[in-house]
């Protein structure tokens, strides 16, 4: 992924090495390339992320539990 580098998903983006931010519309061109180049790595580690932080199941799954419960 590519986002803008003063969106708030940036340094996580960074850090996570699952893209790359950039400053302006003009520095796609070079991240298409970074991606491009470890594009494994990269898709990889978005997975992971999203295992990690963002599954519905992982963040409600307590909640789906309970409501299950109420039956």
């Amino acid at each position: 992924m590519i986002v803008n580098r003063d969106s708030s998903i940036a340094e996580v983006v960074d850090a996570q090495q699952m893209g790359v931010s950039v400053p302006s519309a003009a520095d796609i061109g070079n991240a298409l390339r970074q991606v491009s180049a470890s594009y494994a790595a990269r898709s990889a580690a978005a997975t992971r992320f999203f295992d990690q932080h963002l599954d519905f199941n992982l963040a409600f799954g307590e909640v789906l539990r309970r409501v299950d419960a109420l039956r």
